[in-house]
């Protein structure tokens, strides 16, 4: 049977859920503008090297214009080396993808509970088992250094209750404790 608590618990879940997407999709636009930094200057950098080397010839000899070019290219290859080593693309990615994760499981809840619970496929406990190990297994993946944000979950009181053994959740890959 579908009770207040379960209902409680999946709203608490979709919240956290909402919340977590928010913030991944919020660092990805973050990093993504970091990446500017990084990729207009080589580009101008690029195009700065591109006339100098064609375009400077009558004007300066080639020794200089060999020995500018280069220079230009070493700036070139220090701006991309510490892009790889922030590794931006990467970060960029995975915040997105963290985003769409986060997001889905929120759809996924909130079509859930939205239809009536005569509709609803499974037992509202296996429900909770299924929802609520993506939930850890999403929140492991993500990188929440510098995150503060009120969680959901701990307002919800009977949680160990509807769990079934009072103190944990068994999920396919690993337990958590909940609280209680």
């Amino acid at each position: 049977m579908w009770s207040t608590d379960y209902e409680d618990l999946f709203l608490a879940i979709r919240m956290n859920s909402v919340h977590m997407s928010r913030i991944h999709k919020k660092n990805y636009f973050r990093i993504k503008n970091q990446s500017n930094y990084f990729r207009i200057p080589t580009i101008v950098f690029s195009a700065l090297a591109s006339v100098i080397a064609v375009g400077a010839e009558p004007y300066i000899n080639q020794q200089n214009i060999s020995g500018m070019v280069c220079l230009i290219n070493m700036s070139i290859g220090i701006i991309n080396s510490i892009e790889l080593y922030l590794k931006l693309a990467e970060r960029m990615e995975q915040e997105l993808d963290h985003s769409k994760a986060w997001y889905r499981l929120s759809t996924d809840i909130f079509t859930l509970t939205e239809i009536s619970q005569i509709n609803r496929e499974g037992t509202p406990k296996e429900c909770l088992k299924k929802f609520y190990g993506e939930y850890i297994n999403l929140f492991e993946k993500s990188s929440l250094t510098g995150i503060n944000y009120k969680d959901k979950l701990l307002g919800v009181t009977r949680a160990g209750k509807l769990l079934g053994s009072g103190s944990t959740i068994d999920t396919d890959n690993h337990s958590s404790s909940s609280s209680q």
